[in-house]
């Protein structure tokens, strides 16, 4: 006669809480939160769409005063990263000044800065 046994183990699947700090300015305490489950592949970091007049949000960043981001927007994440930083991690948004159109013109007497310089010599015939 044998003892087989037979183990069954139980637990539960390894989480990482993201806390995304919007990070937008020093007094900036708006915070959202994402929780990933390790064994889905990969996984999208979620679009919290958050805006700032005159910025745009270009990814998140390890540390509050990065002016560089670590991870992009919406950039896909794999198991081993979640693993890497369960339980929790905090990602800072780092933004980037926006070129917004100027549409009046900031010196209408000028010449048009678009347009070529009235003080080169003539682009045909170089004189």
């Amino acid at each position: 006669m044998t003892n087989d046994v037979r183990c069954v183990a139980y637990g539960q699947k390894k989480k990482l809480q993201i806390f995304f700090h919007r990070n937008s300015s020093k007094d900036d305490t708006e915070m959202d939160v994402q929780t990933m489950t390790y064994g889905y592949g990969k996984v999208p970091l979620e679009n919290i769409g958050w805006k700032t007049k005159g910025k745009k949000l270009v990814g998140w960043a390890m540390k509050p005063d990065a002016k560089k981001a670590d991870l992009k927007c919406g950039a896909v994440v794999k198991d081993s990263w979640i693993i890497r930083y369960s339980p929790k991690i905090d990602l800072y948004g780092v933004w980037k000044t926006e070129n917004t159109d100027d549409l009046t013109d900031p010196d209408p007497a000028g010449p048009d800065p678009a347009g070529p310089d009235p003080t080169d010599p003539d682009p045909e015939t170089g004189d």
